[in-house]
C-alpha cells in the first residue's frame, strides 16, 4: 500500500502539472523549478524517515523524489532546452550521489537500485551525444558503483551497471573514435568491470563462484572483443590477432593471480584462466 501511495503521489503531481501546463498557468522555467524543489523535498523527507527508523516511508519517498528530480532534469535539457546537457548530467550525478549516501547509510539495496538506474539512463534520456564527456560521466558512475558494491557486498549492482552502460559505450565505439583512443577507452572499461567482477573473490577468498561475478566476467570479455574488432577494421584487420593475444594475457594474468594466492580452489581464477585460453585459441 505504501508503494501504491508513492506511485499515486507521482501520478497526482504529473496530472496537476500537466493541467497547469496546458492552461498556461506555469511557464517552462517554473515547471522545472517546481519539479526540482518537490523532488528535493521528497528526497530529504525519505532520508529523514529512514534515519528515524521508518524504513517503509523512507523507501517510498526517496525513489519518488529521485524520479521527480530526474523528470525535471530531462525537461530542463531535452524538452525545453533551458540548460545544456552537461549541466543536466551534473545534476543527475549529484542526485545519484545523495541517493547512494542514503542507500549506504541505511543498507538499502532498493534505494541503491533506483539511484543506479536513474543516473545511468540519464545520458540517453537527456539526449547526450556519445562523446568523451558522456563517456567520462559513465566511467565516474561505474567507479562509484564498484566501490559501493564492494563495500556493501551487493554483487548484483555491477552486472546491472554493465547492462545499462554497455549500450552507451557501444554507441561511442560505433561513432568512430580515433583507434588508439578507442582502444584505451575499452581497456579502461574492461578494467573497471573486471575489478567489479573479481572484487568479491578478492576480498573474501571465496571457494564458490557467484553467478553475478561469472556473468559479468564473460559479458565483459565479450564486449571487449566486439569493441576491439569494431575498432580494428578495414586496413587494421591484421591486428586483431595481436589484440586477442593481449586479451588472453590480461585474463591469464588475472586468473593466475587468484590461483597463486588461493590455489586451484578459487573458481573465479579458474574461470578467468579459461577465458584467457579461449581468447588465445581464437587468436
Amino acid at each position: 500500500l505504501a508503494w501504491v501511495g508513492g506511485l499515486a503521489l507521482v501520478l497526482g503531481a504529473i496530472f496537476f502539472l500537466s493541467l497547469a501546463f496546458s492552461r498556461g498557468w506555469i511557464g517552462e522555467e517554473g515547471r522545472v523549478v517546481i519539479g526540482l524543489v518537490a523532488g528535493i523535498v521528497a528526497l530529504a523527507g525519505g532520508a529523514a524517515f529512514i534515519e528515524r527508523g521508518n524504513r517503509l516511508l523512507g523507501h517510498v519517498l526517496t525513489p519518488v523524489g529521485l524520479a521527480i528530480i530526474s523528470i525535471s532534469l530531462v525537461a530542463a535539457t531535452r524538452l525545453y532546452g533551458l540548460v545544456p546537457v552537461e549541466v543536466g548530467l551534473l545534476g543527475a550525478l549529484v542526485s545519484a550521489i545523495a541517493v547512494a549516501v542514503i542507500a549506504v547509510r541505511a543498507d538499502s539495496q532498493i534505494v541503491a537500485a533506483f539511484g543506479l538506474v536513474s543516473v545511468l539512463i540519464a545520458p540517453p534520456l537527456m539526449g547526450a551525444s556519445p562523446d568523451l564527456g558522456t563517456l567520462l560521466f559513465v566511467a565516474v558512475v561505474l567507479v562509484g558503483t564498484t566501490g559501493v558494491a564492494l563495500w556493501r557486498s551487493w554483487p548484483w549492482l555491477p552486472p546491472v551497471a554493465f547492462l545499462l552502460s554497455a549500450p552507451q559505450a557501444a554507441s561511442w565505439i560505433s561513432s568512430g573514435p580515433e583507434v588508439a583512443f578507442g582502444l584505451v577507452g575499452i581497456a579502461l572499461y574492461w578494467l573497471l568491470n573486471i575489478v567489479a567482477a573479481g572484487g568479491e573473490a578478492f576480498r573474501r577468498r571465496r571457494d564458490d563462484l557467484s553467478a553475478s561475478s561469472a556473468t559479468l566476467l564473460l559479458a565483459n570479455v565479450a564486449f571487449l572483443i566486439w569493441a576491439g574488432f569494431s575498432l580494428l577494421s578495414g586496413d587494421l584487420v591484421s591486428y586483431r590477432g595481436a589484440f586477442l593475444v593481449l586479451v588472453a594475457l590480461a585474463h591469464l594474468g588475472v586468473g593466475g593471480y587468484f590461483l597463486v594466492r588461493d590455489g586451484e580452489r578459487n573458481l573465479f581464477g579458474l574461470l578467468a584462466i579459461g577465458t584467457g585460453i579461449a581468447a588465445l585459441t581464437m587468436a
